[in-house]
């Protein structure tokens, strides 16, 4: 399995290691937040939308979390770097940063099939 992905936001693409060891467990503390927080195909008012207000709200709180915690940690290239040529996510843009955030919420394995109790 590799243990990073690239993500194309933009025209930027950004290389991206998936979140492991401290920063991991702080990933997947984070993101289970959102465990059950949208039924798709509630109606809310007069649209059809897939999360109401205050599911969307929990999710722009957890993705500000992540962005603090998580995501200095984890990408470690793209196209904003510093004279050294250091990757600088300061000055990565907002909507990139949620395109990574997405991306990487996509590749996880973190549904009924996260583990395998395996008895001999």
């Amino acid at each position: 399995m590799p243990t990073t992905i690239k993500v194309k936001v933009n025209e930027n693409v950004y290389v991206v290691k998936k979140p492991a060891g401290r920063v991991g467990a702080i990933n997947m503390a984070i993101l289970s937040k959102l465990a059950g927080s949208a039924r798709q195909g509630e109606e809310y008012g007069e649209d059809k939308v897939l999360v109401s207000p205050a599911q969307q709200e929990m999710v722009t709180e957890v993705f500000l979390e992540w962005c603090e915690k998580v995501l200095p940690f984890v990408v470690v290239d793209g196209p904003f770097k510093d004279a050294a040529g250091k990757f600088v996510y300061d000055d990565m843009p907002g909507e990139d940063q949620m395109g990574v955030f997405m991306a990487l919420m996509s590749s996880m394995n973190a549904g009924t099939e996260l583990f395998q109790i395996i008895t001999e």
